[in-house]
């Protein structure tokens, strides 16, 4: 009887042994998750505030092509204005204070 019971407490300390190191690895897997989650958590902020940027770069691109287009049209002005007769540049000044 006396070999049964010490097999018997070897398995248990064994199985105590086991059960204490899946307890260790899980709590060790829990602070894993929890700096993931954390990890995570920080680089959806950034991407967040990535996107941001990259969304107000976009509209200052959209805001410098629309200025580009304005300035062309300026430019086209200034040609009419340089190579017209007076009489045309009078005319269109007059047009454009009736507007």
């Amino acid at each position: 009887m006396t070999a049964v019971r010490e097999k018997l407490m070897r398995s248990l300390d064994q199985y105590k042994r086991t059960l204490a190191s899946l307890l260790a690895e899980k709590e060790s897997l829990r602070r894993l998750l929890s700096e993931c989650e954390e990890e995570c958590s920080t680089s959806k902020d950034q991407l967040d505030h990535y996107g941001y940027i990259h969304g107000d770069i976009q509209n200052a691109r959209l805001e410098i092509a629309r200025l580009g287009q304005d300035l062309r049209k300026v430019d086209l002005i200034e040609e009419r204005f340089l190579t017209a007769p007076l009489d045309d540049i009078f005319n269109m000044l007059s047009v454009a204070d009736k507007s």
